[in-house]
C-alpha cells in the first residue's frame, strides 16, 4: 500500500508543477478556437509557453554545464 501512495506522490509532483500550465493553455486554445478575446488569449498562450520553453532550456544547460565541468 506504501508504494502506491509514494508513486501517486510523485506522479503528482511531475504532473502538478505544469498543472496550471496546462489548465491556462486549454483555456486559451478553446478561446482562440471561439473568436473570443483571441488577441489578449494569444498572447497569454505565446508568454506562457515561451516562459515554459525558456524553464526547460535553462534546466538543459545548467546539467550540461554540471555534467562537463
Amino acid at each position: 500500500m506504501g508504494y502506491w501512495v509514494l508513486a501517486l506522490q510523485v506522479f503528482w509532483e511531475e504532473i502538478g508543477k505544469y498543472a496550471f500550465f496546462l489548465i491556462i493553455n486549454a483555456y486559451c486554445i478553446i478561446r482562440m478556437y471561439q473568436n473570443h478575446h483571441w488577441k489578449y488569449c494569444a498572447v497569454i498562450f505565446i508568454l506562457l509557453n515561451g516562459w515554459v520553453i525558456y524553464r526547460y532550456w535553462m534546466e538543459i544547460i545548467n546539467s550540461y554545464l554540471y555534467w562537463n565541468q
